[in-house]
């Protein structure tokens, strides 16, 4: 056995006995090894030495492992598994500190204490290739209540949380008093600094000067008056601080609970491992029945769908070559940013899935348009030519249109569903007697005639027209996919699985319906009797978030009962700042950002800020560029998931199918005019509403802050601040 395995063995034998000697004896072993790889022999307990030769070595790990982005670049590019181990002994300090706690205060260690220092550990393992050794294996076992997503949370984590609502809700501006004990701390850092300089200098001076040499006594003297002068402004500041020690106290809770939150590179890590009730699932799909799996927000439909579509490339690689295989798969959703998503996720996952599988469902439309009717181009709403069209006395042209587009082209209603039976309209803006909607049928027949004639058709008429020209077999994939199938309607779903020879599999939820109303399948000919399944495990959100958007949930008119699902993973409280203006409530957002980068050493691709409109985001990131100095980015057609630098941006229609570390929500005021503009009536208009908040808050996968305004009128956003109430 080497002598690393001896230390190792060695390490594993306190374990059982005291998690503080166990924490301890791990950092001694890097210590020792990072002393002997830079051959030092001083003082690994003093943290200027151990920071020296830490950073040393983080930046050999960093320009050892990293290509340049071009050629002479100082910035380099990581692979996923290298920047994860380099993002993690950037943190390696934080186990320093807590050591030292041990060492010389022989505190006791809690057992997310020991978890935490054992993922620093295995890192530096991991850098060091010291693996694979059996002790390491063990070692590994340390992260097992993570990887069994098994409920847990110490009396010292619940204490911990409790604080933090306490502190927050006797004392204001937490976040902008952060940073200001924060420059204070600076300040005293730089001073220190400056004092260990002017020693340093001094012993130089001593050793090189004759003790008889008079300009020893004067640089003494000088020294002295120097030192006695950062004395003084130590103690100034020193006492300037004690007026901060809420806010220390503050900042000590956040970052303990904080220090136990997986980071990005953790739940990417987990989606390579599905839950036991999600491999279940997985292992029900048959692939030649279709199938639905719903949950609620951060159940992982996503990740089983993803699943789903490579066990079908799997299963066909066998009958089909290279080429017939990127036709024969299609996976659909509805935005362009979660198309984005869903791509990186499938290269996390190392899934083999044939390029151009993955599009939105408005790209499978363009496709079969360009294919049946190449002259036309779509629309996705009132277009100008449509002026004189559909006209119908007692209704405006664009209230005829909607009837149309979002009811009976959109559903497939037929001209006995809609005046013999008198189906339900359940959403749309007014009711219809039944002379009316005679009256709107007759107004569509002509209508529909008169697009014939036209080079722009709507979207659910052209769907309509593909549906009756082609025949099963058209234009078809073996299997196809359709993620957030909720917001698509019947007459898009219909074209989907005419055009699928084997099964169309969808995942979805209609409390995050944020389009249409409900969720409805019944009249596209997916077949899903008997092969519909709930997940019920949330591992995206914490305990915390879990339980505050279920609050929110409760809410909803409509909500789905049926879905109930549980959270395992504590985390730091839910917060809600309120502003009395934008202005307002925008600094206390650059505030919060501050404080998470500097005081809790966030990476800025961990955060994210959501907002309903992108004129906010514009100002917003206007406003870090110039106060924080730093980057963020849009999430829009163009972005890249894989990028690690910036703070994203995102409006809530496009954070769907998302998720982020942290999330601050501004909801601040509606945006005027939209429920006017609205094809549904107020009732339908506000679920969505709901809806869309609901989807904006379960982005958050550690840290949730919602910035919202005092004199806010708009009940989704009102209600936010009733939830934390309670």
């Amino acid at each position: 056995m080497s002598m690393l395995e001896q230390n190792l063995e060695r390490i594993l034998k306190v374990r059982p006995v005291d998690l503080g000697l166990f924490v301890l004896a791990m950092h001694s072993l890097i210590e020792r090894s990072l002393g002997e790889k830079y051959g030092s022999s001083g003082n690994y307990d003093s943290e200027n030495s151990f920071g020296k030769l830490l950073k040393l070595y983080i930046d050999d790990y960093y320009n050892s492992h990293g290509r340049p982005v071009y050629n002479g670049a100082e910035t380099r590019n990581l692979p996923n598994e290298e920047f994860y181990v380099y993002k993690t002994l950037k943190k390696l300090f934080k186990s320093h500190e807590l050591s030292n706690s041990v060492r010389h205060n022989f505190e006791v260690i809690s057992p997310e204490d020991a978890q935490v220092s054992v993922k620093y550990f295995l890192a530096f393992a991991q850098a060091e290739k010291w693996g694979p050794l059996l002790a390491l294996e063990k070692l590994k076992k340390e992260l097992e209540n993570w990887d069994s997503h098994s409920s847990y949370q110490s009396v010292e984590l619940t204490k911990a949380i409790a604080q933090i609502e306490q502190l927050k809700k006797e004392n204001q501006n937490l976040a902008e008093k952060a940073n200001a004990y924060g420059e204070l701390q600076n300040q005293l850092n730089v001073l220190s600094a400056r004092e260990s300089l002017l020693k340093n200098e001094l012993e130089e001076a001593e050793a090189r000067l004759s003790k008889k040499d008079a300009r020893l006594d004067q640089l003494r003297h000088k020294s002295n008056e120097q030192m006695m002068s950062f004395r003084k402004e130590k103690e100034k500041i020193l006492e300037q601080m004690k007026d901060y020690e809420v806010t220390r106290q503050y900042l000590s809770y956040l970052e303990k609970v904080s220090f136990y939150s997986k980071t990005r590179h953790d739940y990417e890590a987990s989606v390579t491992k599905l839950t036991s009730e999600q491999n279940d699932i997985l292992e029900q799909i048959k692939l030649d029945k279709d199938f639905l799996i719903k949950g609620a927000a951060g159940t992982g439909k996503s990740l089983v769908l993803l699943k789903a579509l490579e066990k079908a490339v799997n299963d066909l690689k066998s009958e089909l070559t290279f080429d017939e295989s990127k036709d024969s798969f299609r996976l659909l959703t509805y935005t362009k940013s979660l198309v984005k998503y869903n791509q990186y996720v499938t290269k996390i996952l190392g899934a083999e899935v044939p390029e151009g599988t993955i599009t939105t469902a408005d790209s499978f439309l363009f496709s079969m348009v360009k294919k049946y009717f190449p002259e036309k181009r779509l629309s996705f709403g009132w277009d100008n030519s449509y002026e004189e069209i559909f006209v119908c006395e007692g209704f405006s042209e664009k209230e005829v249109f909607n009837e149309c587009y979002e009811f009976i082209w959109a559903n497939l209603i037929t001209n006995e569903d809609y005046i013999e039976k008198m189906c339900d309209r359940a959403g749309m803006k007014f009711p219809l007697k039944k002379e009316e909607r005679i009256a709107i049928w007759e107004a569509m027949e002509k209508a529909e005639r008169a697009l014939e004639n036209l080079n722009v058709w709507p979207r659910n008429f052209a769907a309509k027209k593909i549906l009756e020209l082609c025949g099963n077999g058209d234009s078809c994939v073996e299997y196809s996919f359709v993620d957030e199938a909720q917001d698509l309607p019947p007459v898009i779903l219909a074209l989907v699985k005419k055009t699928s020879k084997r099964g169309v599999f969808l995942a979805g939820d209609s409390d995050q319906s944020i389009y249409r109303k409900g969720f409805n399948w019944n009249r596209s000919g997916i077949d899903i009797r008997g092969r519909s399944r709930i997940l019920k495990m949330n591992f995206r959100n914490t305990n915390q978030i879990h339980a505050f958007a279920e609050s929110y949930r409760s809410k909803f008119k409509n909500m789905d009962k049926a879905l109930e699902p549980v959270a395992f993973r504590p985390g730091p409280p839910v917060e809600i700042s309120v502003g009395k203006n934008p202005d307002d409530i925008m600094n206390q957002m650059v505030q919060q950002v501050k404080m998470l980068l500097n005081a809790l050493n966030y990476d800025e691709e961990n955060i994210c800020i959501i907002a309903n409109q992108k004129q906010k985001l514009e100002k917003l990131q206007e406003m870090l560029d110039k106060e924080l100095g730093v980057k963020s980015h849009q999430i829009d057609d163009d972005f890249d998931f894989a990028e690690t630098d910036g703070i994203r941006l995102c409006t809530m229609q496009n954070c769907k199918g998302l998720d982020f570390p942290v999330v601050l929500l501004l909801a601040d005021h509606r945006i005027r005019g939209a429920e006017e503009k609205s094809i549904f009536d107020s009732e339908t208009y506000y679920e969505q509403q709901y809806n869309m908040v609901y989807v904006c808050i379960t982005r958050a996968m550690e840290m949730l802050h919602i910035f919202t305004a005092e004199n806010t009128e708009f009940a989704p956003f009102k209600d936010l601040r009733k939830g934390k109430q309670k």
